[in-house]
């Protein structure tokens, strides 16, 4: 691998980035959370530098064709500038709410999935995929009906998730369903991984579109788009390509638990793989291989408090997205297990 690789550590709350040489350099977060297990947790430290900011149970990460870092921070959608600095592009009303995943497009808008707490009920309600403009302007293009099926209808209509039936998805709140990914296609178009973790596409005509269904083992964990403008999604314990009209055919087999995945600029395919009660591993498959290789090997010990460390000594646990920006570094959310 070429670039350098970004990642956020969920609960340390720290973004961080991996360079070419191997070692972490942290480029927002202090490792030290603003807050866990509330309820409400506003964003902070807007106009500062994003190193001297405590971040709050980052849920993924997101960066655009200019170098900006977007971070889903607990209710909020935070940007961490080119110049260092940090600012907050949305916040959720309510007495409890969450930003999930975040994407960006070809052209820098910005998409996030939101849910917010149902005081009447006492559950989330479904959540919503919604877009900010570069004008700061935000519209919700996915979400907000009540039609589960959500099969050829306009993406406004449909309901993208049920937190009763969806799996667990937030660390510190087991309960609540929700997105699980998002990628952007080119134009309007996009893909999500809804709640009951199966992928979903909206056209640039705003209608959307199941692609997969529920099988046994079949739940999708991540999801990017090649050039070819296909779904690339991590599977149980393989990677698929999924065209547009449902095609499913299998790259990669074989493996672990697959999760985030992204693909850079050459093609290659940039996941992570991990088993149960052990480090997870940062992989690249490139184009025409038949076996991947490891970026990061979730082997070894050592701190992650200092801002440079080697990589190699970090056992990464879990991580929650993946995305390669312009310049062909990754951006990665992740949990160490010297942070827990």
């Amino acid at each position: 691998f070429d670039g350098r690789v970004y990642f956020a550590a969920v609960r340390s709350a720290r973004v961080s980035r991996l360079d070419r040489d191997g070692r972490i350099e942290t480029v927002a977060g202090t490792g030290v959370a603003r807050c866990i297990n509330t309820n409400a947790c506003p964003p902070a430290g807007d106009g500062q530098l994003a190193t001297a900011v405590a971040l709050a149970d980052v849920q993924d990460v997101a960066v655009d064709g200019l170098g900006r870092v977007f971070i889903a921070e607990s209710e909020a959608v935070r940007e961490d500038d080119v110049d260092g600095t940090i600012a907050t592009l949305f916040v959720g009303t309510g007495p409890d709410r969450y930003v999930s995943s975040v994407a960006v497009d070809d052209i820098g808008r910005v998409l996030f999935a939101f849910s917010a707490q149902d005081a009447n009920i006492g559950t989330f309600s479904p959540s919503l995929i919604e877009r900010i403009e570069p004008d700061g302007t935000i519209t919700v293009v996915a979400g907000g009906g009540h039609d589960v099926d959500g099969d050829g209808i306009a993406a406004t209509s449909a309901q993208l998730d049920d937190p009763a039936q969806s799996p667990p998805l937030l660390a510190n709140h087991p309960e609540i369903g929700g997105i699980i990914d998002l990628a952007a296609g080119a134009g309007d178009a996009f893909f999500l991984v809804d709640g009951g973790a199966q992928l979903r596409r909206v056209d640039g005509r705003g209608v959307i579109t199941r692609l997969t269904h529920a099988t046994p083992d079949g739940d999708i964990g991540g999801v990017a788009v090649d050039a070819a403008g296909r779904a690339i999604v991590t599977r149980a314990a393989s990677i698929d390509a999924v065209d547009v009209d449902g095609t499913d055919t299998p790259l990669l087999t074989g493996l672990n638990r697959p999760g985030p995945i992204a693909i850079d600029h050459d093609g290659a395919l940039v996941f992570v793989d991990s088993a149960a009660f052990a480090p997870a591993s940062l992989e690249r498959l490139d184009p025409g291989a038949a076996l991947a290789t490891p970026i990061a090997p979730g082997a070894g010990a050592g701190p992650s408090g200092p801002p440079r460390l080697d990589a190699r000594a970090l056992p990464i646990m879990s991580v929650a997205g993946l995305v390669v920006d312009a310049a062909g570094r990754l951006v990665f959310a992740a949990r160490d297990a010297a942070t827990g």
